[in-house]
């Protein structure tokens, strides 16, 4: 469920970044700026609504999957958690975008590994302080 959300966020930000990289290259700024707005706008809407419809009907979305009521108790709860930090997700894309747009592979690339590497490492003492609720955030 977590990548229908990503899906639509990614395909916005890899539709804007012709336009960043064309008025960055231009050098028109005011159109980097509008682009820029309306993609954090869009994309970050886009997270609110998705992420609040799925922590609001987490419990009928989970039963399409499964039956069992232990798994939907553990599902239930692993979709609000992961939801809640999905805007974090948005903000990850947008940035990275915008960074490979101006030619800062390198600096994208930094952004582009936080969530799955050096943010990671320290996230891997959650589950010892918060136990399974640590395990998700």
């Amino acid at each position: 469920m977590l990548t229908i959300g990503a899906l639509p966020v990614t395909g916005f930000c890899i539709g804007s970044q012709a336009i960043l990289g064309f008025g960055w290259g231009a050098p028109d700024f005011a159109r980097v700026l509008k682009a820029a707005k309306l993609m954090l706008s869009m994309t970050v809407a886009l997270s609110v609504a998705y992420s609040a419809a799925v922590v609001i009907f987490a419990r009928p979305l989970v039963r399409l999957f499964s039956d069992s009521e232990n798994v939907t108790k553990v599902a239930v709860s692993t979709c609000i958690v992961f939801h809640l930090f999905f805007g974090l997700f948005v903000i990850q894309s947008v940035v990275t975008t915008m960074l490979q747009s101006f030619g800062r592979a390198r600096l994208s690339a930094v952004v582009s590994l936080a969530r799955q590497g050096y943010l990671f490492v320290p996230a891997v003492l959650f589950p010892l302080m918060w136990g399974f609720n640590g395990l998700l955030a």
